[in-house]
């Protein structure tokens, strides 16, 4: 639990300097609480909630990414970062894992990519 916490601290300080990179990789064991481990670190970051997307289901379809890349392309009001959590990103199908290389080769905006 140490670790994590050192973790999310270094995490949190790249945030507050305005140097965070535009995806993370959260990996380890099954069942050790990578994504809540994310949430907690998205809970003292500012981002735009309303755009906020969990990926959860498994397989990952090239329409779920599809869908988040439209999310992804619209202007946000507050300027603010938009955020995904992509859980179980090892378990894309091939045509999603290649839309989302796209995605994330090029991302726009102020955004973050969390994948587990």
């Amino acid at each position: 639990m140490q670790t994590m916490e050192r973790n999310l601290k270094m995490l949190s300080k790249l945030a507050e300097a305005n140097n965070l990179p535009h995806a993370l990789l959260f990996t380890g064991p099954e069942r050790i609480g990578k994504k809540n481990a994310a949430l907690k670190f998205l809970d003292g970051l500012k981002y735009e909630k309303s755009n906020f997307t969990l990926l959860a289901e498994s397989p990952i379809t090239i329409k779920q990414i599809r869908d988040l890349k439209r999310k992804f392309s619209l202007t946000s009001f507050e300027n603010l970062r938009k955020v995904a959590i992509i859980e179980n990103a090892d378990r894309m199908l091939p045509e999603a894992a290649n839309a989302f290389l796209k995605l994330l080769e090029e991302p726009r905006g102020d955004a973050l990519f969390i994948l587990i």
